[in-house]
């Protein structure tokens, strides 16, 4: 998703700051939107199976988080017609 691992020029590794990341968001949005629609060849998500394994769209989000959905993001994902793209391209899910 646009960040070669074990490449970045100096030793200590890329920052921990949305800057040195937010160039290759645009990568992960298409990743994640390409995912969920099924249009990366060979691969396919099957999302209401596992929106329902998850116990719902609230559950699939603390699992893919590793904690609960704050307000904010409750709400963006209640009005979502994608949650799940939603959630792979969120700075949250990147951070885990």
């Amino acid at each position: 998703m646009g960040q070669s691992p074990f490449q970045y020029p100096t030793p200590e590794g890329a920052p921990d700051v949305a800057g040195a990341w937010t160039g290759t968001l645009l990568w992960r949005w298409r990743l994640a939107m390409s995912l969920v629609d099924g249009a990366i060849p060979g691969t396919s998500v099957d999302v209401p199976g596992l929106v329902s394994r998850s116990g719902g769209v609230e559950g699939l989000a603390a699992h893919l988080l590793g904690r609960a959905p704050d307000l904010v993001e409750r709400a963006v994902l209640a009005t979502s017609p994608k949650p799940l793209a939603v959630l792979l391209a969120s700075p949250a899910f990147q951070r885990c």
